[in-house]
């Protein structure tokens, strides 16, 4: 073995190999891998749903009990995924409360007193109820969305509109109040649970809490509110 060693070179001799031409033939087909352009996905609604619900809602402010009231809705859903859809509802509410304190903040005009020794002790709706109608447009997330039963949050923006209506006052006085000039802006949070009853229906119910942008708007501030709806997907 030590006599072949002995007989290779001490040093490794590199051959020069020549370039070789590559013809191409004109017919030749070649392929270059190019990147493509990423293009924006748009979101393509997949379902719709719509839908009738009512329920209760209670009108929050300083000085205010016996506030509740009743609400009913058309709902309609336009899902982008199993999991989130954009949702726009459209209500009326009636609500009915008691006030001790006259607060031209809850939409109220300027006190008139009838006279220096009339002392408001109450204030209420002559009817029972106090008129709303109101628009409201959001986002909805679905957890467990292929479930049966699934829970769900959502967000938007409400509108209210409030008519006039006629306001009763202590000793039996009555005093006409006008439809508020402009609607009032709230914030609208809500949670609750979907149950899918038929491959087609779901009946959901949740809580809603809803609370003016705008403090200085007038308005009653806060609504608490608990509805059931049941919708149809097509």
């Amino acid at each position: 073995t030590s006599g072949v060693v002995d007989l290779l070179p001490s040093k490794l001799l590199l051959l020069p190999i020549p370039p070789r031409a590559v013809e191409m033939r004109g017919n030749a087909l070649v392929i270059t891998p190019t990147k493509r352009a990423s293009k924006p996905q748009v979101q393509i609604p997949r379902k719709f749903r719509v839908g009738a619900g009512a329920g209760l809602v209670m009108p929050s402010a300083d000085h205010l009990s016996n506030n509740i009231g009743f609400l009913t809705s058309l709902t309609g859903e336009i899902a982008f995924s199993d999991q989130l859809a954009l949702t726009l509802e459209g209500g009326y509410a009636g609500v009915s409360f008691k006030g001790t304190v006259y607060d031209e903040g809850l939409g109220l005009p300027p006190e008139k007193s009838p006279g220096d020794d009339f002392k408001l002790k109450y204030f209420e709706a002559e009817e029972g109820v106090k008129p709303i109608f109101q628009l409201t447009g959001g986002m909805r997330y679905w957890l467990r969305a292929r479930h049966k039963l699934s829970p769900y949050v959502g967000i938007g923006y409400a509108i209210q509109w409030h008519p006039g209506f006629e306001l009763k006052l202590e000793k039996e006085a009555t005093t006409e109040l006008a439809t508020l000039a402009r609607p009032v802006s709230l914030l609208d949070i809500n949670a609750g649970l979907r149950y899918r009853f038929l491959p087609h229906w779901y009946w959901q119910t949740g809580a809603v809490y809803q609370f003016k942008l705008e403090a200085n708007q007038p308005g009653i501030p806060r609504f608490f509110g608990l509805k059931s709806s049941v919708l149809f997907e097509f």
